[in-house]
């Protein structure tokens, strides 16, 4: 695969983001089952109910990811502008301030000593940190759900265009009757349900740093 198109980097940001504690860097397994194993077992039913697009349920959730897909990507400029001034701020306090010369020292080593860094102790630098550790994962999310209306499109179209009938695959010297259009309609709507609980994170996130002061 081309390098200007590998996007594994930001499906792993994302995951991490989403599924593991921001202190621990750990599993959070509730939020494991949430984005992970729910979105899994909900398209799995689908399948398994061989719910056929009878309602125009695939030209539904194509229309839905591309209306996503266009106010994300505008979002998306709006948070890597914010991510930029936070970034300046951050490289505007992180300069070494020069402590007062020691007036009691006994040796001219003690008095050249290394001033001490206490800029990034201060309680401004820990939330301008914070607030850029946010943007970073924000800038993942977001990205990481255009990527999924993209795919959910692109699985709609082609599920769009395939016949209603099985075919027949052979698994283990058996023949077994897949869906393919049930299959990718399932594959839609797990794509579809990512988006929905992405949202849900991105909007959360984006509340909290507006609600955060400076």
């Amino acid at each position: 695969m081309s390098k200007k198109i590998k996007i594994g980097f930001i499906i792993q940001k994302h995951l991490t983001a989403a599924v593991c504690d921001a202190e621990t860097k750990k599993i959070d397994w509730s939020d494991f089952f949430i984005f992970i194993v729910t979105p899994f077992v909900l398209s799995g039913l689908f399948y398994w109910l061989e719910i056929s697009d009878k309602s125009g349920l695939i030209n539904l959730l194509m229309s839905v990811s591309s209306i996503f897909a266009g106010l994300l990507l505008n979002l998306l400029v709006l948070v890597y502008d914010q991510n930029k001034r936070v970034q300046e701020k951050l490289t505007a306090l992180n300069v070494e301030c020069t402590a007062s010369p020691n007036l009691e020292a006994t040796s001219l080593a003690e008095l050249m000593r290394e001033p001490t860094k206490v800029v990034k102790t201060s309680a401004l630098y820990a939330h301008y940190a914070r607030h850029a550790q946010l943007l970073s994962e924000l800038l993942s999310s977001i990205s990481y759900a255009i990527l999924i209306s993209l795919f959910s499109i692109v699985t709609g179209i082609v599920s769009y265009l395939l016949k209603d009938k099985y075919s027949a695959l052979s698994v283990a010297g058996k023949q077994v009757d897949i869906d393919y259009k049930v299959a990718l309609i399932s594959v839609s709507i797990f794509f579809s349900l990512n988006l929905l609980l992405t949202v849900l994170m991105i909007v959360k996130r984006v509340y909290k740093l507006i609600s955060s002061p400076g």
